[in-house]
């Protein structure tokens, strides 16, 4: 079979609880129609990947793609900072890169599920313990703010991840 018949070949579907998962997820518009769109979708994707510099074509010629240059700059970077994810103390540094003071609203809101606000909640008390920010006011009027040790002039991130292996 050519590669011009796979993707114009009618199917039916071999399970109709698996279609109809598969359609209401949005893989699917009807039975049958999934690989078209599947593949479809894996081209498009495959482009804003190259566009991002994730992916790169090996060579013109066979169309065979490998991981981008950037990719391998985001891995240098450590995943964990002694116990801290280093995802989560960059976002606790950016918002300190846009306010002087954030609320535990702002916190979660800024986080968006990433994690749960208890989890915000005892990733801040650490970073407090750490002696990297500090507490102001009681309850919901609470804010934080960086603490002296910390200069907002330079990378906050970059701080952090000093003060917290030394």
């Amino acid at each position: 079979m050519s590669k011009e018949n796979i993707l114009t070949t009618n199917s039916r579907p071999r399970s109709k609880r698996l279609a109809e998962v598969l359609q209401k997820t949005g893989l699917i518009e009807r039975s049958g129609q999934g690989v078209d769109k599947m593949i479809y979708l894996c081209f498009m994707e495959s482009k804003k990947l190259q566009r991002e510099g994730l992916i790169k074509s090996q060579s013109s010629a066979d169309r065979k793609f490998v991981l981008g240059d950037l990719y391998y700059e985001i891995a240098k970077q450590p995943a964990y900072i002694k116990e801290y994810r280093a995802k989560d103390l960059q976002i606790v540094a950016g918002c300190f890169e846009k306010a002087k003071e954030v609320s535990m609203k702002e916190f979660v809101d800024i986080f968006d599920r990433q994690l749960s606000r208890g989890q915000i909640k005892y990733l801040i008390l650490k970073l407090e313990e750490e002696g990297l920010i500090v507490k102001e006011g009681l309850g919901r009027w609470s804010v934080y703010k960086l603490s002296e040790k910390i200069d907002k002039e330079k990378n906050i991130m970059t701080q952090f991840q000093f003060a917290i292996e030394h």
